[in-house]
């Protein structure tokens, strides 16, 4: 989840808006909505204000005040920020049931290669190779076969103890 205040840094460093939040910048936030009129207000819900006016006793929700870019161009770039991190949280707990459930580590990686369309590898404390995806194996440098197991070559294992 993202809290306020990874909202407010969000649209001021990645979106350059202006943006004032009124509210505990740490609580976290599942979902944006416009305030209007007729709100229905929830305490997980970030509220965008149109206007500078915060209705009176509502102190305990959240609210963003935007600057120049205005309401409906704020509410869609807080609506982006939270269906990514929608999505990040389903396929990690899709992929949690799916090393605690069913199909272990291998499964694992192939539904982390299929989401991040890059080779993935999954390595030990000693930089021996637990498991590799399919993309991995097709990968022609920095890795060997040893006695039909892939590993790293030496290069990669340094590169890697430099990280």
């Amino acid at each position: 989840m993202v809290t306020q205040g990874q909202v407010a840094d969000y649209l001021k460093n990645t979106c350059a808006m202006a943006v004032e939040t009124v509210g505990d910048g740490g609580r976290e936030v599942c979902q944006v909505e416009l305030l209007g009129g007729h709100t229905v207000f929830q305490r997980d819900t970030l509220y965008v204000c149109a206007g500078d006016t915060i209705p009176a006793g509502r102190e305990e929700f959240l609210f963003l005040r935007p600057g120049e870019a205005g309401a409906e161009e704020t509410y869609l770039a807080v609506r982006r920020l939270l269906d990514g991190e929608n999505r990040l949280s389903d396929q990690i707990n899709r992929m949690y049931r799916m090393l605690s459930v069913t199909g272990g580590l291998k499964a694992v990686v192939e539904a982390a290669e299929d989401y991040l369309h890059y080779p993935i590898s999954v390595l030990d404390a000693s930089y021996n190779m637990m498991e590799t995806s399919p993309m991995m194996r097709q990968l022609k440098y920095g890795l060997k076969v040893v006695q039909s197991r892939i590993v790293l070559d030496e290069t990669e294992i340094e590169s890697l103890k430099r990280l």
